[in-house]
């Protein structure tokens, strides 16, 4: 900040405006977008999928959508509904009872469910949650005392990764990979090494927030992995808004989705 901008301030720089500067900083993360990304229905993941529609319109590769943390089927749907049968969408959950419930209320052919979840490593990790089937299970034991929500153990899971996944299922390409793990997002990628140094993942869609103070995890991992490769957004409402650079402002942990298009993006 320059001598001058600080001589500027100096005057509004006061204790008894800063209960107004507080709420004005919750309406302006309210109006970007922050605390809206774990609604599907109204989190801009819709025109996020709706923009991959077009863009893969005319493939001719076969359209493949990884569904990481699938939970019971609510992003499989959207799916459904914007591309039809047009594309195979792969949802992993590794949450046996919530497992079941994606199976019952996803029924589409082309939507093919798998009882495991990704990682940076194949093996097995305990899976915490607040509740039997809730949204917020994670990996994770979060520490959420602050909002009066407790964590405990809830069942062992099963883990593979995306590069591991794809060379068994012989999957060559990943149109889109959407994660939504609760705090595991930057370890998918992890275990997308090779996907991503083969420039063989089109687009990705991950979550950034909350869950990130508990897996220790920063937005300058994801940037620093993913910016040389892939031009980085911020999910919207009714768009996209650009990342061109990365700065410390962009390390806020509130609920968020961030969109990442691959460079180079041949048919």
């Amino acid at each position: 900040m320059t001598r001058f901008l600080k001589w500027l301030l100096a005057p509004i720089r006061v204790t008894w405006l800063q209960p107004l500067y507080e709420k004005l900083y919750l309406f302006t993360l309210y109006a970007m977008n922050y605390g809206g990304g774990s609604y599907t229905e109204d989190s801009g993941e819709q025109f996020v999928l709706a923009y991959v529609a077009r863009k893969t319109e005319r493939q001719s590769k076969p359209i493949v959508i990884f569904d990481v943390g699938a939970n019971v089927g609510s992003y499989a749907q959207l799916v459904l509904k914007t591309f039809e049968s047009r594309a195979t969408v792969h949802c992993f959950e590794p949450s046996h009872s919530t497992y079941q419930t994606l199976v019952a209320a996803v029924t589409a052919p082309t939507v093919i469910k798998h009882p495991f979840g990704l990682s940076s490593k194949t093996g097995q990790l305990p899976l915490y949650a607040d509740a039997e089937q809730s949204g917020m299970m994670s990996v994770y034991s979060r520490d959420l005392q602050h909002l009066n929500i407790s964590f405990g153990p809830m069942e062992v899971a099963t883990f593979s990764t995306v590069d591991a996944f794809c060379r068994e299922q012989n999957i060559p390409e990943i149109s889109l990979l959407k994660i939504d793990v609760e705090g595991h997002e930057f370890s998918v990628l992890e275990g997308a090494q090779q996907l991503l140094k083969d420039q063989r993942i089109r687009f990705i869609q991950f979550e950034f927030g909350g869950t990130n103070i508990d897996s220790r995890t920063f937005f300058r991992d994801f940037w620093k992995l993913l910016h040389d490769d892939f031009i980085l957004y911020r999910i919207v409402g009714n768009g996209l808004r650009r990342i061109d650079a990365y700065s410390e402002l962009l390390e806020i942990f509130v609920a968020v989705n961030y969109f990442a298009e691959r460079k180079s993006n041949p048919v």
